[in-house]
């Protein structure tokens, strides 16, 4: 990546407002979940109308907020992918042309410009997805965590744990997860470069009237990626019935005892609700880090 980095600095001043934004758009999502919390306590407590007026005033300037934030990330973010994925494409046509044409025929054209596109685009948007957001959702967690320990110590507690249990079984898919991945993506482009083969020699194979072989080659080529395909499917399709189960398990145990606060006097319904919401949140949170380790 440090090699490809005098790329991206050319944006870095969109890249400083996407992080701006992606910051405020945290915030705004965190302080809008307690405020919509406090709101439902208010409405069983509320002497008067005056309070309710207030806090739906706040959530409608926050709540309005957030949306012009999001538009401000997706009409920077969406585009600025698209124009460092060209400047990938050319940086590596540029260097395709000051190596010897000998060498260059040893790739094929279509294999190599999927390659190309796939690995400009992979690069582009890992970045620009992640380079702030790995570090804004770590301290959104961790700020979640403090809130929810506050509200309630043993569902903190709780939440807290479901970190290295879903960390655990990362750990434990992670290996055959990316090796099944890897050989699915090689297979598929060993497909489509058997595909592109029979495009670009079509006259050949008509005037030979070699069908039979060459579909049977290519029927091969799809065979043995439909089954390293399935095979990555299967494996990850464990992973996420494990990680439902464990967060089954976690949502049970909080209705559980968070209604028993609620019905003990412990906690409010309110701050009940923001409990299970901050409990989604960090549960998202958690799943990109899983996706970004991936």
């Amino acid at each position: 990546m440090k090699k490809y980095w005098f790329i991206f600095r050319k944006h870095k001043v969109r890249l400083l407002i996407l992080s701006l934004s992606i910051i405020l758009s945290s915030v705004f999502q965190i302080v809008i979940t307690y405020i919509g919390g406090t709101y439902i306590d208010t409405i069983s407590t509320a002497v008067t109308t005056k309070s309710i007026y207030l806090i739906c005033l706040i959530l409608m300037v926050l709540s309005f907020s957030n949306q012009i934030v999001r538009y401000i990330l997706s009409y920077i973010m969406n585009p600025l992918i698209e124009k460092i994925v060209f400047e990938f494409e050319y940086y590596m046509l540029e260097h395709l042309k000051k190596i010897s044409i000998i060498e260059y025929k040893k790739f094929n054209v279509a294999y190599l410009t999927k390659r190309i596109e796939e690995d400009s685009r992979q690069i582009a948007q890992f970045f620009v997805n992640n380079y702030t957001y790995i570090f804004v959702r770590g301290i959104e967690v961790l700020t979640i965590v403090i809130i929810v320990l506050r509200i309630n110590f043993i569902l903190g507690i709780i939440m807290i744990l479901i970190c290295p249990i879903y960390l655990y079984v990362y750990a434990k898919f992670k290996k055959p997860i990316y090796e099944k991945n890897l050989a699915a993506r090689e297979k598929s482009a060993q497909y489509f470069q058997g595909f592109s083969n029979q495009l670009e020699y079509l006259e050949d194979i008509i005037i030979d009237a070699n069908f039979e072989t060459e579909n049977n080659l290519l029927t091969e080529r799809n065979q043995v990626y439909l089954q390293k395909f399935q095979e990555f499917i299967n494996v990850n399709n464990k992973f996420t019935i494990t990680q439902g189960m464990i967060v089954a398990i976690m949502q049970i145990t909080i209705y559980l005892i968070g209604g028993l606060s609620v019905f003990m006097g412990y906690t409010t319904i309110g701050r009940l609700s923001i409990l299970l919401t901050y409990f989604v949140q960090i549960l998202t949170n958690i799943t990109y880090y899983n996706d970004l380790a991936k």
